[in-house]
């Protein structure tokens, strides 16, 4: 029973005279960490990726929804007669084809009318705004556009499809938000 109790004491008295670690303990250590890195960060980055392409759709979701809100309460205003379409210039027109209409407070024409649209309303529209302020997207540079050809099949920018029905002659116009 000494005789373990000796080697026991000496074992302890070994560990307390060890200090620090090698330099082949450390540099194994380094080794591991940059393998975890190495897998992880690529990783974590796609992840962070499809959360902005996630963000982006979900905006342009809400920009088709405010637009068909804005189209809603313009057909719903007896005084408007048709239905409110975006023109192949980005322009909004009283109906496809019809004159261009001004939203409140726009300074300027193509895109920017539909985003004055959903931030202040039309001229004569009851309802106001639709959104406080159009997003920016998150996961391309440039702005959210509404275009009426599809973007085409191979495109990496997300897009959300939407329709109008159109009251005055019973057509459907199909546009596009995407990132321009």
């Amino acid at each position: 029973m000494q005789a373990l109790k000796d080697k026991l004491q000496n074992l302890l008295k070994k560990l307390k005279e060890q200090q620090g670690v090698t330099l082949i303990e450390l540099l194994a250590v380094v080794v591991i960490l940059a393998i975890l890195a190495a897998v992880g960060v690529p990783v974590v980055m796609g992840q962070i990726n499809k959360a902005r392409v996630a963000t982006d759709k979900a905006n342009e979701q809400m920009i088709a929804d405010a637009l068909q809100r804005a189209e809603f309460d313009y057909q719903s205003n007896s005084a408007n007669g048709g239905a409110l379409a975006i023109n192949s210039t980005g322009n909004l027109t009283s109906s496809p084809g019809g004159a261009t209409l001004a939203p409140a407070n726009s300074a300027a024409n193509g895109s920017s009318f539909v985003s004055d649209l959903l931030t202040n309303g039309l001229n004569n529209s009851t309802g106001g705004g639709y959104i406080n302020s159009l997003p920016a997207p998150q996961s391309q540079k440039g702005s959210f556009a509404i275009v009426n050809p599809q973007p085409p099949a191979n495109s990496t920018v997300p897009y959300v499809t939407f329709t109008y029905p159109n009251s005055t002659n019973g057509t459907t116009g199909t546009y596009y938000v995407t990132i321009q």
